[in-house]
């Protein structure tokens, strides 16, 4: 193919983006994104010589399934006697350009479907008869897929290039918050290891905040899985609310790398603070975290599925009149009588975890806070360094706080909430309520079956953000219930040190037991948390048998397993590079893997190059042809029923078959055939997912037989040369298709003796 050789192609363009500014946005993103498909180049198939100049004017235009996308037209002079194979618009300075053929905007994943259409416009007007012919693709939801060549049959192979490019400014149309499943947790990593779960969380807030009264609250969690702790605070508590999280319910967050560390606070913390003393609302300060967390998902240029993994998916959600509540105000914009603050981190292990916790109390200081109004708990409490410290990142302290709290509270009172450091993600079953009542080994199986019937299951995303970093380890708790009289005797330790928990066979030993209050909404004790460390990972696989003994058969008493839980452990926050430089536009005629769309035949055919060869070319064009005649060939059936045998009819006039080619380039091409009373209603490409019957044969037996003066004998012959491969789905369908099978043969047999 000649690549360079476009003098005089490029005639006319079209362009313009301010047609989708009003765009209507689907659900459910973020990142709000303009999707653009862009013409790369076009190689055709045929001369399209007119008669006269040997030239033609192709008009190339594109349409989309969305409901407010917007398409343009691009023009070009063809010429096939001075241009061959590829064609490569150019501008002035002969540098290879892209023309926008479709727009529109919206929410992340897209959800979307482009055709693109051939015009031959030598003979103005146009009219319907100057078509030369129009093709679909789906864009890949995630936009990984970047290249597509579009085959408008016997016409033209278009190379579109499609990106999703971030829209800043209408984040809000697509900011969306995810709901946890109801077998996941979230927890807050504390410094006794006992850590703060999202249902504990929000229990302690109902019993000690709501339920004596409140104007607001306004709470951020700074630390992986924070979307998780928000939904189980918003289904307990009504009131005005409002709550933001750096990411969402299964995604770490992100923190600055060792360079910047004691220099500067996190993005997400930064823009949180300076909202707060700007005093912008809850809900601004949740747009402004999303559209300018460094790691968040609109500091990139371009959006890749990459990036979906590595990104930060700030969450925001409200309650009430939340969205208005302003730091020292009610809903309303009047000042609050009072206000509180708690600043919690568990277990700060790098230096700008102190800096975000001193940063926010400096805030607060500068907006009216007093050093009586906020409760720091964090580490291991108060150091001659940390003198602003008032105690420990633990769950009791943090229990304590909020109890004492709540002696102050009243309808005029504001609490603000801000949670830094690590978090973890569980997979719960909060409603085992497993009595044992013996002290021999026994299995553990979930109660939930979401989580699997006999094996505990963790799913792929679990056991991925498990394995992401060395710095966490996972363990098993368990919600444990003794009798009364143990806990009577202060016998609790002691008896609950005696059980022994097995991990798939391999013995884990309880490191941890502490007191657990906040199981209900009722301030009283609950339960025991044992907890059981993983220091080897490998061990938790997808599916888990748990095991419990007792070894001490003497000082046994029964007792109730209220839950259990396998934690990640704490997740460190991903430590990303201080500056995200911008992702450039991929060159266009560059890329590893390509895939080339086969519209009509809806597969995909890798190639190695976004150039088509003359080959894959070939093989596109045999590909086209054949189905064509194939198609030829079902109305010459449909015309010519009378021809099959009636016992055939009867048998298999009303069947849905998927049929495999093999071609010559050892690609498959799938088809599928629907009749009724034996005749052909559906011929399409692709496969049906209830078929009752599938064929496969070559594409050299397709062309013999459809070539043949008299296809029946070819088809007889091809079937007994086993060239025709036929059988049922199903056990019934394929004892029919034996029995007619059996009937064919012996037909076939008397048809030749009879001939």
């Amino acid at each position: 193919m000649r690549k360079s050789i476009l003098s005089g192609i490029l005639v006319f363009f079209i362009f313009s983006l301010t047609g989708v500014v009003s765009a209507e946005y689907d659900p459910p993103g973020p990142p709000a994104v303009e999707v653009r498909v862009l013409l790369l180049s076009f190689t055709p198939l045929d001369n399209f010589d007119d008669g006269w100049n040997g030239k033609s004017d192709i008009r190339f235009e594109a349409s989309g399934s969305a409901r407010d996308g917007k398409g343009y037209s691009t023009y070009f002079e063809y010429d096939h006697d001075s241009v061959k194979g590829k064609v490569v618009p150019k501008n002035k300075e002969g540098k290879n350009v892209m023309y926008v053929l479709y727009t529109v905007r919206e929410c992340w994943p897209v959800d979307l479907e482009v055709e693109i259409k051939a015009t031959d416009i030598d003979n103005p007007p146009v009219d319907p008869d100057d078509v030369l012919g129009s093709a679909k693709f789906t864009v890949d939801k995630m936009v990984k897929k970047k290249y597509y060549n579009v085959v408008i049959p016997g016409k033209f192979v278009v190379n579109v290039y499609v990106e999703a490019v971030p829209v800043k400014e209408d984040s809000d149309k697509c900011a969306y918050f995810f709901d946890q499943p109801e077998a996941k947790s979230s927890s807050i990593v504390t410094k006794s290891g006992a850590n703060i779960y999202d249902f504990e969380f929000a229990n302690m807030l109902k019993m000690w905040i709501a339920d004596r009264g409140f104007a607001n609250m306004l709470i951020f969690f700074q630390q992986c899985f924070g979307g998780g702790m928000t939904d189980d605070i918003l289904r307990k508590i009504d009131g005005d609310i409002a709550i933001t999280s750096a990411a969402k319910h299964d995604e770490v967050a992100y923190g600055y790398n060792e360079t910047s560390v004691g220099v500067k606070v996190d993005p997400f913390s930064r823009e949180v603070m300076e909202g707060l003393k700007s005093g912008k609302s809850a809900k601004e300060i949740g747009r402004d975290v999303e559209r300018n967390d460094d790691y968040g998902v609109y500091a990139k240029g371009r959006y890749s599925g990459d990036v979906q993994k590595s990104r930060e998916h700030v969450q925001y959600a409200s309650e009430g009149d939340g969205d208005k509540v302003r730091l020292g105000k009610k809903a309303d914009g009047s000042d609050v009588r009072s206000k509180h603050a708690i600043v919690f981190a568990g277990d700060p292990d790098d230096t700008y975890d102190w800096t975000e916790v001193k940063g926010f109390v400096d805030m607060l200081k500068s907006k009216g806070f007093s050093d009586e109004d906020i409760v720091v708990l964090a580490g291991s409490g108060r150091s001659s360094v940390n003198s602003y410290v008032d105690g420990p990142g633990t769950k009791q302290a943090l229990w304590n706080a909020i109890r004492e709290l709540s002696g102050k509270m009243n309808k005029d009172e504001q609490l603000v909430i801000f949670v830094t450091d690590h978090g973890n993600l569980e997979t719960t079953d909060r409603a085992l309520d497993r009595l044992i009542n013996d002290p021999v080994k026994q299995p553990i199986p979930p109660r939930n079956e979401e989580l699997g019937d006999g094996r505990w299951v963790l799913d792929e995303e679990f056991l991925e953000i498990l394995n992401e970093t060395d710095g966490n380890i996972p363990y098993i708790s368990l919600m444990v219930t003794p009798l009364p009289e143990v806990v009577a005797e202060n016998l609790t330790s002691e008896f609950l040190g005696h059980l022994t928990l097995y991990l798939n066979g391999f013995e884990l030993e309880p490191e941890i037991i502490e007191p657990v209050y906040a199981l209900d909404e009722i301030p009283d004790l609950d339960a025991f948390e044992v907890v059981f460390p993983v220091y080897d990972e490998e061990l938790l696989g997808s599916e888990n048998i748990i095991e419990l003994s007792f070894d001490n058969s003497d000082l046994f008493q029964p007792f109730t397993v209220e839950m259990l839980i396998i934690s990640t452990g704490g997740i460190p926050r991903v430590i990303d590079v201080e500056e995200i430089p911008a992702e450039k536009t991929p060159p266009a005629l560059m890329l590893e893997l390509t895939p080339v769309f086969d519209v009509v035949n809806e597969t995909l055919i890798l190639s190695d190059s976004s150039i088509l060869t003359e080959d894959e070319i070939s093989g596109l064009i045999s590909r086209d042809s054949l189905f064509a005649l194939m198609v030829e060939k079902k109305d010459w059936y449909n015309n010519n029923t009378h021809l099959a045998p009636g016992f055939i009819k009867d048998w298999l006039g009303n069947t849905r078959v998927n049929v495999e080619i093999l071609m010559d380039d050892g690609s498959v091409m799938d088809i599928y055939v629907v009749t009724e009373n034996a005749y052909i209603n559906e011929f399409e490409r692709g496969k049906l997912d209830d078929a009752n019957a599938k064929a496969s044969l070559s594409e050299e037996t397709v062309r013999r037989v459809i070539s043949s003066d008299d296809p029946v004998a070819e088809v007889q012959k091809a079937y007994r040369g086993g060239d025709i491969q036929y059988s049922g789905v199903g056990f019934v369908e394929s004892v029919k298709v034996e029995v007619v099978k059996i009937i064919v043969k012996i037909y076939f047999a008397i048809s030749d003796i009879l001939g």
